[in-house]
């Protein structure tokens, strides 16, 4: 079989693939039932999403045992499991991975795959199928990936791209700790709330506010996380100001 799979950022229905012969393609973004029928009448096979080949629940419990079995091995000085703290922000990519697993176990030996560009889709089934995998086409130029991040960059506040900056290129804090004087241990067993957006400093406020007998550790990983005033039994600090050597 010679299967197409289509990135999420192109169109089955624009590109130099349009006009090939496929067996059938996977469309890797997400469009309504009406668009995978016309796409199928079009290319004359079958059309049709990746998350169709989902399982549903079963998924959620294989993501949920994968991030089990890291619970206990991420603890810092203070007892917080940071595997615990972050790894909900790697789900989605964990619950593709299976999917992809899957949909890899399903080929035969004869069948050969074709993406419409490169990336994360791209690497992950090289590393499961290998040279069964083709690009069908290059990275953009460099030139048009240059005014491609101009623009995004001009929607943004300067000081929001400076938060974009300093996260991607100070991700351990070694360069904004020195900004942020030290802070002692609490003496007292406090309730964390991490926050990198002021909505969500909001609500952590608002919460703390309705249990007055708890003390919380307000940490703003970032600048829009900061808030003016806190309440009486919330502290607030810099995540910055953790950072070590």
């Amino acid at each position: 079989m010679k299967i197409l799979l289509v990135h999420p950022d192109d169109s089955p229905a624009r590109g130099r693939w349009f006009h090939q012969r496929w067996d059938q393609v996977i469309d890797l973004g997400k469009a309504g039932c009406d668009s995978y029928t016309h796409w199928t009448r079009q290319f004359g096979c079958p059309v049709i999403p990746l998350d169709s080949l989902r399982i549903g629940v079963q998924e959620c419990r294989r993501v949920r045992e994968i991030f089990q079995s890291g619970c206990g091995r991420l603890l810092d000085s203070c007892g917080l499991d940071w595997w615990e703290l972050t790894a909900m922000f790697f789900h989605e990519e964990i619950e593709l991975l299976g999917t992809l697993r899957r949909f890899a176990d399903q080929f035969g030996s004869d069948d050969q795959l074709f993406l419409t560009r490169p990336g994360f889709y791209a690497h992950a089934l090289r590393l499961l199928l290998g040279d069964r995998v083709h690009l069908l086409s290059s990275r953009s130029s460099t030139k048009a990936s240059g005014l491609h991040y101009l623009r995004v960059a001009a929607r943004f506040p300067m000081a929001q791209l400076a938060e974009i900056f300093w996260d991607k290129h100070d991700p351990c804090y070694s360069l904004r700790r020195h900004f942020s004087a030290k802070r002692q241990p609490s003496r007292n067993p406090v309730v964390l709330l991490p926050s990198a957006y002021v909505n969500v400093s909001h609500m952590a406020i608002a919460y703390a506010r309705t249990v007055p007998e708890l003390n919380f550790l307000l940490v703003a990983t970032r600048r829009s996380g900061w808030l003016a005033e806190a309440s009486a039994n919330v502290t607030m600090a810099k995540l910055a100001s953790y950072a070590k050597d």
